[in-house]
């Protein structure tokens, strides 16, 4: 079984990765967004073709991240959680404005963390300014 940190640190790959391929695609700024959160976060490289490839398997297999949250939310910190946000709009943002489907991807993976509504708005406003 996964360390609290280890469940925060898995949800938050799987969610940016969700958001990234939430599109049908997985862009090459994305990439390097999730490649500069991990390394700022974690430490070691991430291979950008690992990110790439697990994009496109998400993509196939229809990947749910709204269940891998329900499994993990009250294993995650509470104090991770608006981090794995900041997360997800980042990458969301990462070739330009999300669009619609990442938008509410994005609202969808806060609710599921179980922020509040305040702070969901609160860190999406960062966001906008």
């Amino acid at each position: 079984m996964a360390t609290n940190m280890e469940a925060a640190v898995i949800t938050m790959l799987q969610a940016m990765l969700a958001v990234a391929a939430v599109d049908g695609e997985i862009h090459e700024e994305e990439v390097a967004t999730i490649k500069s959160i991990y390394k700022h976060l974690i430490g070691p490289d991430l291979d950008a073709n690992v990110i790439r490839q697990t994009g496109q398997e998400m993509i196939a297999d229809e990947f749910d991240i709204f269940e891998k949250l329900a499994e993990r939310r009250s294993a995650i910190p509470p104090e991770t959680k608006p981090d794995i946000l900041r997360a997800v709009i980042s990458v969301a943002g990462s070739h330009g404005p999300p669009g619609e489907e990442e938008a509410r991807l994005i609202v969808g993976i806060a609710q599921a963390l179980g922020l509040p509504d305040d702070d969901i708005t609160n860190i999406i406003r960062e966001f906008q300014q």
